[in-house]
């Protein structure tokens, strides 16, 4: 059964236009490359290592959103992505993939990815 998941294209919009010209959803965070990553924990220290002046609660936050994404969207998942740049839009797309890291990517931001076209 498919599941719908809320991906948002960063605090004000930053990654709205190339998710949607790319058929991409994103998230960012300088953690590296999830692929290899086998449990929250990992995730939670990588975390912790990118952002040492965080609260607890924030970093789990952080950890529970990169660890559904790596882990917990499916090929066939609903993404919704609303809109920052067109208050009360909200953009809608299935994955068609896993998880994939693109080192290269230019922007950050755009490095931890799901295809959704």
């Amino acid at each position: 059964m498919s599941k719908a998941w809320v991906v948002r294209a960063g605090r004000n919009g930053e990654q709205e236009q190339a998710n949607l010209v790319e058929g991409t959803a994103t998230i960012g965070w300088g953690i590296g490359d999830l692929t290899g990553v086998s449990s929250r924990e990992e995730v939670r220290s990588r975390m912790d290592a990118a952002f040492p002046e965080d609260s607890p609660g924030r970093l789990a936050n952080l950890t529970g959103q990169a660890w559904a994404f790596r882990n917990q969207i499916r090929p066939g998942d609903i993404v919704i992505m609303p809109s920052k740049l067109r208050p009360g839009y909200l953009y809608l797309g299935k994955t068609s993939g896993p998880y994939r890291y693109q080192a290269d990517a230019l922007d950050a931001e755009r490095r931890h990815q799901k295809l959704s076209p």
